[in-house]
């Protein structure tokens, strides 16, 4: 093989390609396989020059003629040492080409850095030598000058975008940037216009596997082992992709089971089906539940035995064991499960009053739960649990009272329980106390102003306590007359107030709003109901600049005495930041969502608005770093995607500024026209660059 006297006759082959010489260009290439057949760059020059050539005569002179005077050409100039010279046939010494010749002479002699100036000049002269385009690419690789290759490289596919090579080194630099992407989109279109070189397919496969796209990478390995089982790692890499590409699908069945369980949650059988796919520790529990719940304890056994081969560390493994076992007047072992339970979990109290009684009897387990409960709070006196589970335990057996006493001890460890409040408001209820049923619902509403169920049962009692009749045309007017006959009650007007606001009454409903403040200033549940009325005006209703700026700073006041009475409620800051926002008192509404990560860190809507914020004030950086934890906190929110895009975009990082553009259309494919024209302002410019 003479690699040096091919490239000779391949680059004879360009000249005669350039000149339209078809048949003379083919014999050159053709006798550069010839001399060294592994060339594949040659073989698809050879392949572009067979579908180019036109019919025409040979003129006397057939093709191995042609073959014979190459041979004998380059021959002479090789002997003579002026090979150098022999991509200069017939062509004009100050043309593109003759630079195009000269820069292929250069890299033979090993003269990189010169051949890059050379084949510069040759495509200043003519940009459209797509040949060249691709040589600097190749050279500029070499030097590590890695995005000016990736521009040679799309030069060439913009003047010959059917030539697989450079597809395929773009592709090789693309992956050296770390733009997976565009790496994967330029090994596709190598193997799609050559599909017999391995390596494109090796590569693309290799790309896939980093982006976790196992159906892709398996197919991939594949071709790339049909063409050459020689590839490094090819087997390996190969059952990888397979292993994953397994995984995936196994784990795609076992969530359809857990759907098919969702629907029909009965079902043993779908159960057990998913359990052969994966052994998942909750499910375990749920199918034992099931099991000990149809009195298959047997088969509940064994699965709690499972779920403790699994993890050993399961408590509630075994003390379901114990319960399973208890049923069964297994009571010897059950001790033995409790107190294993126990061990695992010293905050089990309750399990010593199990233990004593079946230990002290071993008969059939009848211990009353308030009794485990009791003793339970005895060993640990600020579990909220126990006190609650005691109050369900009394208000199921309709001990109203006894449940009362220990829903308010239950209050005094967990002082923020809406619930806890509920249920004291439905049991006064049902003891027809009014008064302390209206005191329990609004404390309920204190902690969670927008619970809809709550406020109708307020609104009911209130009915029901002050003899309003709701069910005539005459609604407002029998709240007008009960505030007439109770003025001192604050619920009536707060009430009423909600109810004109709900009928976009702002004007009398913010009257109300007003006397049931003054009546209980410290409220916090009014304060924040006026606050959103007088924003609600403010937006929606028919009013002049000034009204609306008096609006919003009254909402603001409000907001504040809100915060002041109760600070844990999140919502109220996030109205009072929305509120200076329009205010335009940037600084003033930071600190307010600053304050609400130090309550609230997990809420994301305070990084979104407080991201929004410095966007407005050019601090896209800040910017930037709350968004993105925004997308940690909940990454399928598409509305931070583009704005984290357009953030990104500010400070030039234009390759993940189009990806959030992508992502956020593909979380919301309607989401709207400015973000596709947002996206391709983004590709535009990186473009440009």
């Amino acid at each position: 093989m003479n690699i040096k006297q091919a490239k000779n006759f391949f680059s004879l082959g360009k000249v005669f390609e350039k000149k339209g010489e078809w048949e003379e260009a083919i014999a050159a290439y053709q006798k550069a396989i010839k001399l060294a057949p592994d060339l594949e760059e040659v073989k698809q020059y050879l392949a572009d020059a067979e579908n180019k050539l036109q019919e025409k005569k040979v003129n006397g002179q057939n093709q191995e003629e042609i073959s014979e005077k190459l041979t004998t050409v380059v021959q002479q100039q090789w002997e003579s040492g002026n090979n150098t010279d022999i991509n200069r046939i017939e062509v004009d010494s100050n043309s593109a080409e003759d630079y195009h010749l000269e820069g292929d002479t250069l890299v033979e002699k090993g003269e990189k850095e010169e051949a890059i100036k050379v084949d510069k000049k040759a495509v200043k002269m003519q940009p459209e030598l797509w040949e060249v385009h691709h040589k600097l690419g190749n050279l500029l690789q070499d030097k590590e000058e890695l995005e000016a290759a990736v521009d040679a490289y799309n030069k060439s596919i913009e003047f010959k975008p059917d030539f697989s090579w450079s597809y395929n080194n773009l592709g090789d630099v693309l992956v050296k940037l770390e733009r997976w992407e565009e790496a994967i989109s330029a090994y596709h279109q190598a193997v799609e216009l050559n599909p017999d070189f391995p390596w494109s397919h090796y590569n693309l496969g290799d790309m896939l596997v980093k982006l976790e796209r196992w159906d892709g990478a398996v197919s991939a390995y594949r071709s790339a082992i049909q063409l050459n089982s020689n590839l490094p790692l090819i087997e390996e890499k190969l059952a990888n992709s397979l292993g994953q590409q397994a995984r995936i699908t196994q784990e795609l069945a076992f969530n359809y089971y857990l759907k098919a369980i969702q629907k029909h949650p009965e079902n043993i059988e779908l159960y057990y089906r998913a359990l052969e796919i994966k052994q998942d520790v909750n499910l375990c529990f749920d199918l034992a539940s099931i099991l000990a719940q149809q009195a298959k304890f047997d088969e509940a056994i064994i699965i709690y035995q499972s779920i403790i081969e699994i993890d050993s560390s399961s408590y509630e493994a075994y003390l379901q064991l114990g319960n399973c076992l208890t049923k069964q007047n297994k009571f010897d072992i059950a001790i033995s499960m409790y107190k294993k339970a126990l061990e695992l979990n010293k905050q089990l109290y309750c399990l010593l009053a199990k233990i004593e009684e079946v230990n002290s009897t071993l008969t059939q387990w009848d211990v009353k739960l308030t009794t485990v409960y009791k003793l339970a709070i005895k060993y640990n006196p600020n579990c909220f649990k126990y006190y609650y589970e005691i109050g369900d335990i009394f208000i199921k057996d309709e001990e109203l009272d006894e449940g009362i006493y220990w829903y308010r001890e239950a209050l005094k460890i967990k002082p923020l329980s809406w619930e806890t409040y509920q249920k004291l408001g439905d049991i006064f209820c049902e003891k027809i106390n009014h008064k302390d049923a209206i005191i329990m619902y609004k404390s309920a509403l204190q902690i969670q102003p927008e619970s809809v169920d709550i406020y109708k049962k307020l609104k009911q009692v209130i009915e029901d306590n002050y003899d309003i009749t709701n069910n005539s045309k005459y609604y407002i007017k029998a709240y007008q007359d009960a505030i007439k006959r109770f003025s001192d009650s604050s619920e009536i007007y707060w009430v009423l107030a909600q109810e004109l606001d709900r009928q976009n009454n702002i004007d009398l409903s913010l009257s109300y709003y007003n006397h049931a403040i003054s009546i209980e200033p410290k409220c916090f549940l009014f304060n924040y109901s006026m606050g959103n009325a007088l924003m609600k005006k403010m937006e929606w209703g028919e009013v002049d600049i000034p009204s609306k700026q008096y609006l919003c700073e009254k909402a603001i006041k409000v907001y504040k005495n809100a915060i002041d009475i109760n600070p844990n409620y999140n919502k109220t800051y996030q109205k009072l930041g929305n509120a200076l926002t329009k205010q335009s008192r940037f600084e003033e509404a930071i600190t307010v969502y600053k304050s609400l990560i130090e309550i609230s860190p997990d809420y994301f809507i305070a990084y979104h608005q407080l991201g929004n914020l410095l966007m407005k004030q050019g601090k896209f950086q800040e910017a930037i770093e709350n968004y993105r934890y925004v997308i940690t906190l909940n990454p399928k929110f598409h509305g931070v995607y583009n704005l984290l895009g357009e953030a990104l975009q500010q400070e030039g990082q234009l390759t993940e500024a189009i990806a959030c553009y992508k992502k956020a259309i593909q979380l919301r494919p309607d989401i709207g026209i400015g973000v596709y024209k947002k996206l391709a302002e983004a590709l535009a410019q990186k473009k440009v660059n």
